[in-house]
């Protein structure tokens, strides 16, 4: 998959010390297959956890969960 575009919203960032720091945020992804035309919309929130070591920030964390579009349904407690 090729990312063809994407955007940020809604971003917060928390230092739990002077090393770490863990990153939240909503983003609308449009990805595409190599080779093909027709392309996939995605909106999802994603958190990241990074750790300073030395001069240089490291990912040790990322996740993507889906944005669910729908209204949860009723449930019937009989």
């Amino acid at each position: 998959m090729v990312l063809t575009s994407f955007s940020f919203s809604n971003m917060e960032v928390v230092f739990p010390n002077k090393a770490t720091a863990v990153l939240t945020y909503h983003v609308k992804q449009t990805m595409t297959q190599r080779e093909k035309t027709e392309s996939v919309t995605q909106d999802m929130i994603d958190s990241s956890t990074w750790v300073h070591t030395g001069s240089n920030w490291l990912c040790a964390v990322h996740t993507e969960t889906p944005v669910e579009s729908k209204v949860p349904k009723a449930r019937n407690h009989a």
